[in-house]
């Protein structure tokens, strides 16, 4: 719980997760944007979010599946309206400017 609730605390302006200090792909330098969001990353906490709600559900903490239920509703939309340009997804969202979109 306590690295779910750290993901969800610490997004970015656009409220997807920050880039930090490395993508899904470590070797890629992405951006020097500490503020920088990676869509990718976000798509994944999505993926956990569903998945853990699940989990939860089983394991009888229906509480907590449920607030997990709307963080992913939650980064679901935010995705979608940050990210999405019509065609592609960015791949990520700086100040500095967006990577890997029209």
């Amino acid at each position: 719980k306590a690295a779910v609730n750290r993901l969800i605390l610490d997004k970015g302006k656009n409220g997807l997760v920050k880039l930090a200090f490395a993508d899904w792909n470590d070797a890629l330098n992405v951006t020097d944007d500490p503020e920088a969001e990676s869509v990718m990353l976000s798509h994944q906490f999505c993926l956990a979010l569903r998945e853990l709600r699940g989990l939860m559900e089983y394991a009888g903490e229906s509480e907590y599946a449920q607030f997990l239920a709307g963080e992913y509703e939650k980064l679901k939309s935010d995705i979608n309206r940050n990210a999405w340009d019509g065609r592609w997804y960015a791949r990520a969202l700086s100040e500095k400017g967006n990577i890997g979109s029209k």
